[in-house]
């Protein structure tokens, strides 16, 4: 009767944290919607402070002289000749109907070019994260435990240089370095792994190895630290003093307590990732969706720049959001409220 009542017990305490776990997920989804909002807000209105319009890149490229009527005409093809705020309600009134509009420059769709887009921003950011953290966990558990220890020095430098190069220094390094000592560059156009295995990873070699250069560096140091932390807890030197084997300890008491930082600051760095993948896809040519972002915002186009925004900012939201629901999974102790 006992372990039935504990069982029940167990039962009903699941059954509740569930339920609190859902009543936490739908308040952030409900939260997205002012974050986003302000995203629409800050995008709208930002990309209008630039100097000079669709118009005037049209000219300047040297597409044609417009006279005042066909600018006027041009302008309000465009919707440019309403106030802003009009110009706002209207885009948020069909983007509400799930229209988000045509390219001003290529007059496609832009939903069907961000679906082309898509796909090699999405495995360029999530194949970097595997490798970062392939490579960053273990350094960083290691690091720790050999504190003070040559591999910990190694291990240190190469951190701090990792943070120390820029982005598109790396990335301008791995392409000279492929081309001067190794004779090779990449396959010029790009398939999608679907397409052509084979050559998707030869062109996603060298942009992966450079955002997982700039990401790894932070996880890795991220994790020792935390590790350290976890490693000097009194239940830790507890488990140590009832002769627990030196691995036991490590993968049992401590690593599982010291992820929980390490997964926050991770879901932080996915984000900052995601703006990464602009500096990459314009040096590598790569025809993603920071590609789309830059050309939208060279070109003054502004409704793919609104639109490239505003799924960055979403996806940014998401993560943060699966980020924070995988606590529970890694410490149990966490409850939400």
């Amino acid at each position: 009767m006992l372990k039935a009542d504990r069982r029940w017990l167990t039962a009903d305490r699941s059954t509740a944290e569930v339920l609190r776990m859902t009543r936490y997920i739908l308040r952030r989804i409900i939260l997205l919607v002012p974050t986003l909002f302000g995203v629409t807000l800050l995008v709208f209105f930002m990309i209008r402070l630039a100097p000079g319009t669709i118009l005037d890149q049209m000219v300047g490229a040297g597409e044609g002289r417009l006279s005042p009527e066909a600018k006027a005409k041009a302008l309000a093809y465009y919707g440019l000749d309403k106030p802003v705020a009009v110009q706002y309600a209207l885009w948020m009134g069909r983007l509400f109907q799930g229209d988000m509009g045509n390219s001003w420059r290529s007059g496609r769709p832009i939903t069907q070019e961000m679906l082309g887009a898509m796909p090699f921003t999405l495995e360029l950011a999530i194949v970097s994260t595997i490798l970062a953290l392939l490579a960053g966990l273990p350094l960083g558990v290691v690091s720790a435990v050999y504190r003070n220890g040559p591999i910990d020095f190694v291990s240190r430098i190469f951190a701090i240089l990792g943070l120390s190069f820029p982005l598109y220094w790396l990335a301008i390094m791995l392409i000279l370095i492929s081309s001067t000592w190794f004779h090779w560059l990449p396959p010029i156009r790009f398939t999608t792994l679907i397409q052509n295995p084979w050559q998707n990873l030869q062109q996603m070699i060298m942009p992966v190895i450079s955002l997982a250069l700039t990401f790894m560096p932070i996880v890795m140091r991220m994790t020792r630290s935390s590790v350290l932390e976890v490693m000097s807890q009194d239940y830790v030197r507890t488990a140590r003093s009832k002769g627990l084997v030196g691995r036991v300890v490590l993968y049992k008491h401590c690593l599982r307590n010291a992820l929980i930082p390490v997964v926050a600051v991770v879901g932080m760095q996915i984000g900052y990732l995601l703006g990464g993948t602009v500096i990459i896809e314009q040096i590598f040519a790569m025809p993603g969706m920071g590609w789309l972002l830059y050309r939208g915002v060279t070109q003054r186009d502004y409704a793919t720049v609104q639109a490239t925004t505003l799924v960055f900012a979403v996806g940014f939201v998401l993560i943060n959001l699966i980020v924070d629901v995988m606590y529970s999974y890694i410490d149990p102790r966490i409850h939400y409220t």
